[in-house]
C-alpha cells in the first residue's frame, strides 16, 4: 500500500529532498506518488487468485465494481457506476503505464484487455490524475504492472461450472539481459446457461542496458471469446433459484482481440529522460443484446503514440518534471441488424434491419505537461502541475446522412431511431492545473491536501451515434473540480490511512427527454475512506478497506415528473468495503475475507433500491513440498443469493445480474 510516503528526517538538514519517492502510475523514475494513490501488491493478487478483476477491485478503498457476464464489468472510482456510451471515459485503464485503448475510443469493459492475473502490482489513483495523464483520467486511473524479473512457476486451477485456468511464468536469456514470458489460459463453462468463455493472454517483458540507457520493450496479446448472458427481469428475481441460471439472450456473444507493443527507453543521471513509443491494436465483435433487435457491433482501432518525460533537479530544493505526449489513432465502427425487430408496432417501425451506423474516425492528441516540486523544508513538499491537451477528431460516415434505412427509404412513425450525422471535424482543448501540499507531522504521521481539475473529451460514440431528431451533437469537455486531503500513520507493522474528498463533476453528458446528447449535468461527490493493513510478525496479517460516500445530482432534470436535483445518483452505495484476516502456520496460511455492499438506488428518482449484500470467502494455502503449493478457496461460503449488478428501466422494471452461488476452487502451483 502506497499513500503519501515520506522518509524520516535526515541529519544533514534542508539541503536534500527528504520525502521518500516511489515509482507508481507515472512515466518517470523516482516520481512522487500522489496522496490518493493505492497499490495492491503481489501477495494480495496471488492469494486472491481472481477469476474476474472485480474480485481485486473490491480490496481497494474508494473503488467499487460490478461484475457482468463472463469477463465484462463496470467500474466506479470515487464515483457512481457510470453507464452509457461515454462511461468508459471517466477512468483511464493502463498496463505498464500505457492506456489500453485510445482516448476517444474506449470501452466500458476494457479491464479485460489487461493481464491482471499475473500482476505484481495494481496501482490505483482514486480521483483526478492531472498533469501526468489527461483525458479519461477524470475520476481515476488503474495501472497493471507485471513482475520483472519474474518468479518462474506454473499452476493449474479448477473450479465449478467447468472452470479451468493454466498460468505460467518463464524466464530466458542472459542474466544481465533477461526475457520474461507470461501466459494465462482460461476456460469457463459459465454459471448461467450458454454463458461460458475462453480467454488467452500472453505477455513478454525484456530489459537491456546500453551505456547510460535502459531499454525495456514489452508486448501483451489478449483474445476473449465468450457467450454472453443479459439481465434477468422481475423484482428480486436474483433470489429465485429457478430464474438465476437462465439466459434470455442465448445468442449473445463477445469476441475481442487486443495487442500492444512498446519500447521504454530510460536514461538515469542528473537529468532523467524517459521516452516510450507504442503501437496498439484492438478488434471487437459483439451482439448488443441490451438493445431492441439485438444489433451486432464490430469496432476496431489502430494507434501509435509516445509518452515522454524529462526530470531535472534545478537545485537542492527544486525539481521539475516535464514532457510531451502524442497519439494518432484510427477507429472504425459498424452496427448492423440481420433480422427485423420484434416487439411493439413502434419498435418494428422505427428500428429497421440492415446497417445502422458505419463510420471511421481519425483521432490525434498532443499534450505538454509540467510539474514543479519545491521542498523548502524536510517536512514540507509543494507540487504544482499543469497539463494542456489538444484533441482533434476527423469523422467520416460511410452511410447516408440522417435517420433513414441504409437504402435511403424512410421509416414510419417519425423516422428511424438511429441518426447519422454528416462527416465533420471536431477539436477539444483543456488546461488542467493541480496543487498539492504534503507534510510530515511527526516521524510516523503524514498528511496532504490537494486541489485538482481533470477532464475528459466526448467519446466518439457520444458525438456520432445519435438518435432521431439530433443531427449534430454540440458537446464539450466534461470536467471535474476537486479537493482532497488525507492523513496516514505508518508503524513498524501497521499502517492506517484516512482520506476525504469533495468533487463536482460539471458538464456531464446526458441524454435529455428528447433523446439528445448534451452537456449540462452536474454531480457532487463527497466521501471518506479508511484503510489499514498490518502484520502480526510471523503469525499472519490483516487488511481493511472501508468507504463511505454520497453522490447526488446537483442540476435540475425532470424524470417521470420528478426533479432529481438533490437525489442520490443511481448505482452508488453509500457504504461498502472489505476486510481480510490471515493466519500463517508452518506449511502455509489460512484466511477469510468479508465483502460488504450497502443499499443503493436503481434509478435517478430513487424509487427503487437494491438492499445490498455481504459475502464471505475463505482460503487455505498448503506448501506440500518446497516447490509445490496447494491453494483451496471457497467463494460465497454461506451461499448467499445476491446481485452482482441491479438496475431499473421503465421498459423492463427491476433487472439484475445474479451473483454466483457457493463455489470451490483448487489451484496447484509448481515453482521452478
Amino acid at each position: 500500500m502506497v499513500t503519501s510516503l515520506w522518509a524520516l528526517c535526515a541529519a544533514h538538514g534542508y539541503a536534500e529532498l527528504e520525502i521518500e519517492e516511489v515509482v507508481i502510475t507515472t512515466r518517470a523514475p523516482n516520481a512522487i506518488a500522489p496522496g490518493n494513490t493505492y497499490a495492491l501488491g503481489s501477495s494480495a493478487v496471488n492469494t486472491q487468485t481472481a477469476v474476474h478483476v472485480q474480485q481485486l477491485m473490491r480490496m481497494i478503498p474508494g473503488v467499487y465494481a460490478h461484475r457482468g457476464s463472463g469477463q465484462e464489468g463496470l467500474l466506479a472510482i470515487r464515483s457512481p457506476v457510470f453507464t452509457g456510451a461515454g462511461a468508459c471515459g471517466s477512468f483511464l485503464i493502463m498496463e505498464e503505464s500505457m492506456p489500453v485503448r485510445s482516448f476517444g475510443l474506449c470501452n466500458v469493459n476494457e479491464l479485460f484487455d489487461t493481464h491482471f492475473e499475473q500482476a505484481s502490482r495494481l496501482e490505483v489513483v482514486r480521483g483526478p490524475h492531472t498533469a501526468f495523464y489527461g483525458s479519461n483520467a477524470l475520476n481515476g486511473a488503474i495501472n497493471i504492472v507485471l513482475p520483472f524479473p519474474a518468479k518462474e512457476s506454473v499452476s493449474l486451477e479448477v473450479g465449478p461450472h467447468d472452470f479451468r485456468r493454466i498460468k505460467g511464468t518463464f524466464m530466458a536469456g542472459e542474466s544481465m539481459h533477461p526475457h520474461a514470458f507470461y501466459a494465462t489460459l482460461s476456460s469457463d463453462g459459465g454459471y448461467r446457461h450458454d454463458a461460458g468463455y475462453e480467454q488467452y493472454k500472453m505477455s513478454w517483458r525484456h530489459h537491456r542496458h546500453f551505456n547510460e540507457w535502459q531499454f525495456a520493450p514489452g508486448m501483451t496479446v489478449i483474445r476473449l471469446d465468450q457467450n454472453t448472458a443479459g439481465f434477468i427481469l422481475g423484482t428480486d428475481s436474483y433470489l429465485d433459484e429457478s430464474v438465476v441460471r437462465q439466459n434470455f439472450n442465448p445468442d449473445a456473444f463477445r469476441r475481442s482481440d487486443a495487442m500492444r507493443l512498446w519500447l521504454r527507453m530510460t536514461r538515469m543521471g542528473d537529468v532523467n529522460v524517459q521516452f516510450t513509443p507504442y503501437v496498439r491494436m484492438t478488434d471487437m465483435d459483439f451482439s448488443q443484446h441490451f438493445l431492441p433487435g439485438m444489433p451486432r457491433e464490430k469496432n476496431g482501432q489502430f494507434g501509435v503514440g509516445w509518452q515522454s518525460s524529462l526530470r531535472i533537479s534545478l537545485n537542492k530544493n527544486w525539481r521539475v518534471l516535464a514532457g510531451l505526449d502524442g497519439e494518432w489513432s484510427r477507429g472504425t465502427l459498424l452496427q448492423s441488424q440481420a433480422t427485423p425487430t420484434s416487439g411493439s408496432v413502434f419498435l418494428m417501425a422505427t428500428i429497421p434491419h440492415g446497417r445502422h451506423y458505419d463510420y471511421s474516425l481519425v483521432a490525434t492528441q498532443w499534450a505538454p505537461f509540467v510539474e514543479a516540486r519545491w521542498q523548502w523544508h524536510p517536512d514540507w513538499l509543494l507540487s504544482i502541475g499543469v497539463r494542456y491537451e489538444m484533441t482533434a477528431y476527423d469523422y467520416r460516415t460511410h452511410l447516408l446522412v440522417g435517420n433513414t434505412r441504409d437504402d435511403g427509404s424512410l421509416c414510419t412513425m417519425g423516422g428511424c431511431r438511429y441518426q447519422r450525422p454528416p462527416s465533420r471535424g471536431d477539436s477539444f482543448n483543456h488546461f488542467s492545473p493541480k496543487l498539492q501540499l504534503q507534510y510530515r507531522l511527526a516521524a510516523q504521521w503524514r498528511g496532504y491536501v490537494a486541489l485538482k481539475n481533470a477532464f475528459r473529451v466526448p467519446q466518439a460514440s457520444e458525438l456520432y451515434r445519435l438518435q432521431r431528431g439530433q443531427s449534430i451533437a454540440h458537446l464539450g469537455n466534461v470536467h471535474l473540480d476537486g479537493f482532497e486531503a488525507g492523513i496516514a500513520w505508518h508503524g513498524e507493522e501497521t499502517q492506517w490511512h484516512i482520506d476525504v474528498y469533495h468533487y463536482q463533476l460539471n458538464e456531464l453528458i446526458i441524454r435529455d427527454a428528447n433523446a439528445f446528447n448534451r452537456n449540462g449535468g452536474r454531480i457532487r461527490s463527497s466521501g471518506i475512506e479508511v484503510s489499514g493493513k498490518g502484520d502480526w510478525r510471523a503469525h499472519g496479517k490483516w487488511r481493511l478497506a472501508l468507504s463511505s460516500a454520497r453522490h447526488h445530482y446537483a442540476s435540475s432534470r425532470t424524470i417521470d415528473g420528478l426533479d432529481i436535483k438533490g437525489k442520490d445518483v443511481d448505482t452508488a452505495p453509500r457504504l461498502w468495503g472489505s476486510a481480510l484476516i490471515q493466519y500463517n502456520y508452518a506449511a502455509g496460511h489460512i484466511g477469510a475475507e468479508v465483502q460488504y455492499v450497502g443499499r443503493y438506488f436503481l434509478e435517478p428518482t430513487n424509487r427503487y433500491t437494491y438492499p445490498g449484500h455481504s459475502l464471505v470467502d475463505v482460503y487455505v494455502a498448503y506448501r506440500v513440498r518446497p516447490n509445490w503449493q496447494l491453494l483451496l478457496r471457497v467463494r460465497n461460503l454461506f451461499d448467499r443469493r445476491y446481485a452482482d449488478r441491479a438496475d431499473y428501466t421503465a421498459f423492463t422494471g427491476e433487472r439484475y445480474f445474479p451473483g454466483e452461488p457457493q463455489g470451490f476452487f483448487m489451484q496447484v502451483q509448481y515453482d521452478y
